[in-house]
């Protein structure tokens, strides 16, 4: 009893789980790995007999027999081997190769010594590759399954723009990129427009586009209202209030709407603040 307590301890177990309704155990024992039941005929050397393990690994890799993929259609399997200590770098490797989604068939060439394994493997890379040229083949189909639904739809009005105009161009971008953490990009058009700065967000195609302007008052600076989910509201008010903002409502929960807060920005525009729905 004390010995096997002492293999069990000492022994490493590796999983691999497919919602398992069946488990299969193989005996890894000496007495299948080494033994061998036939006698040597004339001129034939011991070690060319199979031992047991080879007759069940035979029996279960036979293309006519399907005895692993019969099984599973019916029960996805879940399979436990425990390997003692000197087993581990060849578990290591086991594990390795069928994360890499190496066929059966090539990884007995790789475990067995192939001198070739660099072949073995590149075929098997080969493979791969044409699976993702024929998945992003499959992913394209959709995109252009999705611009067609879109192109159905009917059309609906979309917010794409806000433009704020400021006194201080360059604080009130400062304060945004502090306190938001927009990227804000200048743009002149060319010399044709003032200097302005543009956060966006999305693409034009497909909709989802947003472009949060500051742009230069020229005369009446803007003073408006405006609104934000964010996931961390009060890491955002703390943010705000150490920059400067103006605070007229620290974060609150109200129980019927994400909790939120409100302050005035550096250019006097009152900024409500929300958790975001997901995060509350």
């Amino acid at each position: 009893m004390g010995c096997r307590r002492s293999i069990v301890r000492h022994a490493v177990r590796v999983e691999t789980k497919q919602r398992s309704k069946v488990i299969c155990l193989w005996d890894v024992s000496l007495s299948m790995s080494t033994t061998r039941d036939e006698i040597p005929s004339a001129g034939q050397k011991p070690e060319d007999i199979k031992t047991r393990m080879d007759k069940v690994v035979d029996l279960l890799t036979r293309p006519d027999v399907k005895f692993l993929d019969r099984l599973q259609e019916k029960n996805p399997i879940t399979g436990y081997r425990f390997y003692s200590p000197a087993q581990v770098g060849r578990a290591v490797a086991i594990a390795r190769l069928r994360q890499a989604d190496v066929s059966l068939e090539d990884m007995g060439q790789l475990l067995g010594g192939n001198d070739d394994a660099v072949a073995v493997l590149l075929r098997h890379r080969r493979r791969l590759e044409d699976r993702i040229s024929s998945t992003q083949q499959m992913v394209d189909l959709v995109d252009q399954l999705i611009r067609e639904e879109r192109s159905n739809m009917p059309a609906t009005i979309q917010l794409m723009e806000v433009i704020l105009r400021v006194e201080d161009v360059e604080a009130t971008v400062e304060f945004y990129r502090d306190v938001f953490g927009m990227d804000f990009q200048p743009d002149d058009h060319n010399g044709t427009l003032p200097r302005h700065y543009d956060a966006c967000g999305g693409s034009w195609d497909p909709e989802g586009f947003f472009m949060f302007t500051i742009y230069p008052a020229q005369a009446q600076p803007t003073r408006t209202n405006l609104g934000f989910g964010a996931p961390d509201l009060d890491d955002l008010w703390a943010r705000a209030t150490k920059r400067g903002a103006v605070a007229i409502s620290p974060p609150t929960d109200s129980g019927y709407m994400p909790r939120q807060a409100v302050f005035e920005d550096n250019a006097g525009n009152r900024v409500n603040v929300y958790q975001r729905a997901g995060d509350w």
